[in-house]
């Protein structure tokens, strides 16, 4: 991974409650980027792979 890139643990819960939602990939999806915006305003989110948000800094 670059340099500039950086992986972040996605939570276990964000999979629950998105695990029964009609728009799983887009509720997921959207559960992560406002983690990230939340917690680590430094990083823009880029997609997820595994359970692992990958990010690159601002």
């Amino acid at each position: 991974m670059s340099q500039d890139k950086v992986e972040v643990d996605i939570l276990l819960e964000h999979y629950h409650w998105a695990k029964d939602a009609p728009n799983k990939k887009e509720y997921f999806t959207n559960l992560v980027d406002g983690y990230i915006k939340a917690y680590f305003p430094h990083l823009e989110f880029i997609t997820i792979k595994g359970m692992k948000a990958i990010c690159k800094k601002k």
